[in-house]
């Protein structure tokens, strides 16, 4: 059983009428009396009453009507669940430098701003001259932070 074979499901059950559920999924209506076949075949039951004028829901029908509309609400929060989060990992700050480059109290802002901003990966650490520029190349780190002979600090 598919998730496409519920929402079929709910919708003919819910409109009790094939055409307009058909409709409502812009689908075409043989596709929707294939896929409710098919799931009636899976399970095993008959879910609906059909005549020429009236779709009718059977006792296996409204049960499965109530746990399907349950999932597919559930697939959605999953869902969006899922997308949420993906929007919240907004970035990350990688700061790479040498011990006398920054003073002391530019690692701890950095840790500190990451503490309330979720989603933001922010992290420092100290590194020899030597592994700066390659670590910053490669990407393990965003920026980074030396100091030139006459003392003054350089970012990159």
């Amino acid at each position: 059983m598919e998730l496409p074979h519920l929402r079929y499901f709910v919708a003919v059950a819910q409109e009790l009428h094939f055409r307009r559920a058909a409709e409502r999924l812009h689908v075409a209506q043989p596709a929707v009396s294939e896929q409710i076949r098919n799931l009636e075949a899976e399970l095993g039951v008959t879910l609906l009453n059909r005549t020429q004028r009236n779709v009718s829901l059977t006792p296996s029908g409204a049960t499965l009507l109530e746990e399907a509309s349950r999932v597919l609400r559930q697939a959605d929060v999953a869902a969006r669940a899922a997308r949420g989060a993906k929007e919240k990992q907004l970035g990350r700050l990688r700061v790479g430098y040498l011990a006398d480059a920054l003073p002391a109290s530019i690692p701890r802002a950095l840790t500190a701003f990451g503490a309330p901003a979720p989603g933001i990966e922010c992290c420092s650490r100290v590194a020899r001259r030597c592994d700066l520029r390659p670590t910053c190349a490669s990407a393990h780190l965003t920026s980074r932070c030396s100091a030139c002979r006459r003392q003054s600090a350089t970012c990159a």
